[in-house]
């Protein structure tokens, strides 16, 4: 099973939506845990740890060359762990097994979308920041419904070009995914204009 941190004022309530933070290469589960604040109110919180060490330290969900080339075994087994993690937090009395959502940075978010499109859990919806989708584009799969998903992405970003993103906005649209793009004048980071957003849209699917 794959190590979390874990974060519930919610105690004792009615059940609860979840939020799973996915961190970006060479971090760990602490990276993105001091956007906390921005989502107890709402949201049991987890943050995993990706599965494979990092050569120059921290972990990461799968290997990716410069040029984009993505190790699919280890994106595979990523999926694996993380379907096995989520099918258990499902199963958390306290959480509301409709309402789980991903939100990942960087390579996280590649993975918070190969999760939610390609993988066997059901997911009400996706963040992914500063990242984009990088499964096999030839066999997208079918399916009648799909996570709505929030692209966020920044127009300086040096080591994610946006343009990544903007290729997967149009594939989710050509494949009919409910998804809204949100570009902003930063690089590869989230800005309190894009956390703000981000806050705001995953409020708008839980009342919903």
């Amino acid at each position: 099973m794959l190590f979390y941190k874990y974060h519930n004022i919610l105690e004792g309530k009615e059940k609860a939506p979840a939020l799973i933070f996915l961190h970006g290469r060479g971090t760990d589960e602490n990276d993105l845990w001091g956007f906390t604040p921005s989502f107890e109110e709402n949201f049991i919180l987890y943050s995993v740890r990706a599965p494979f060490p990092f050569e120059f330290g921290g972990y990461m969900w799968c290997e990716i060359d410069e040029y984009g080339n993505i190790d699919r075994e280890q994106l595979f087994q990523s999926r694996t762990q993380l379907e096995l993690l989520i099918e258990d937090i499902s199963r958390n009395p306290s959480v509301d097994s409709s309402k789980i959502f991903l939100f990942g940075f960087s390579l996280g978010a590649l993975m918070a979308l190969d999760v939610g499109i390609n993988g066997k859990v059901n997911i009400a919806g996706i963040v992914a920041h500063s990242g984009f989708y990088g499964g096999d584009i030839e066999s997208f799969p079918v399916r009648e419904t799909f996570p709505k998903v929030f692209l966020a992405h920044g127009t300086f970003d040096p080591v994610v070009p946006i343009d990544l993103c903007r290729r997967t906005y149009q594939l989710l649209l050509q494949h009919k995914v409910p998804v809204l793009f949100r570009e902003y004048p930063i690089v590869h980071t989230i800005s309190e204009e894009s956390l703000n957003d981000t806050v705001q849209w995953l409020q708008e699917q839980i009342g919903e």
